[in-house]
């Protein structure tokens, strides 16, 4: 006898399907970090070129780039390598490169985890090392404070403990004035600077992501479908600036 397949499942596995093919590896919320530089890199990258990520973890850009990278970091989880990074041991203070001598730098989420006190110094490597431009990505403003502690006193509430979240909040997001005014003094460098993700999107989709909850984890990543229309949802507030540094 023929049966009827429930049409819930039937969509549901077209939709795992079409995300297993369509972004393989993703996660949505990173992506939504690393698209506006995708995006950009796609269209000025020539070939032998070289690119350098600061604070890449293991991956990094490489699963939205499919580009050899050079990731510098201060530790790496092996088990997690691909073929397109390449992981370099090193402080963001002290980059193992010469001068001028990568075209494209970026550092996504990195700053706000060191020291106040350090970051104009990992910018000023940044900018020794860069040849033609550098795209610094991070948190700031009181909005994207409160962002962090909400969710930080969330997740505990409910048994979770992200110490990076707790990192965020007794380090304090890296001041977006204090940045302007020090990039605005290399009269070679031309700013633009862009909002990355609103503030409401970024909140509710951690809360899903992070949650640890098997239902709020495959809605999570079933919201993959949605980026698409997702990445262009940069308007104010939102959780952290994108600054693009033009070498002239």
């Amino acid at each position: 006898m023929f049966k009827i397949k429930n049409p819930f499942i039937v969509l549901r596995n077209f939709f795992k399907r079409y995300i297993n093919k369509k972004y393989p590896s993703w996660d949505i919320t990173i992506a939504l970090r690393y698209f506006p530089i995708v995006s950009d890199l796609k269209k000025i990258y020539q070939d032998g070129e070289k690119i350098l990520e600061v604070g890449s973890e293991i991956s990094g850009i490489t699963p939205y780039l499919k580009k050899k990278v050079y990731g510098v970091d201060i530790n790496f989880d092996y088990s997690k390598q691909n073929k397109y990074l390449k992981p370099i041991k090193a402080s963001a203070i002290n980059l193992p490169f010469k001068n001028n001598s990568i075209e494209y730098i970026l550092s996504v989420d990195m700053l706000e985890h060191l020291n106040p006190k350090l970051r104009i110094k990992a910018i000023k490597e940044m900018l020794r090392v860069a040849k033609k431009k550098i795209f610094l990505s991070f948190p700031t403003g009181l909005h994207s404070e409160k962002v962090d502690l909400d969710l930080y006193l969330y997740f505990k509430k409910i048994g979770f403990d992200y110490p990076y979240l707790m990192e965020h909040i007794n380090l304090g997001l890296p001041n977006f004035d204090e940045i302007v005014d020090f990039i605005r003094l290399h009269k070679n460098i031309k700013l633009k600077v862009k909002g990355n993700t609103n503030i409401f999107i970024w909140k509710n989709l951690l809360k899903l992501g992070m949650s640890n909850h098997r239902f709020k984890s495959s809605l999570y990543k079933r919201f993959l479908i949605l980026f698409p229309i997702l990445r262009h949802l940069n308007f104010h507030p939102t959780y952290r600036k994108l600054f693009i540094l033009e070498l002239l």
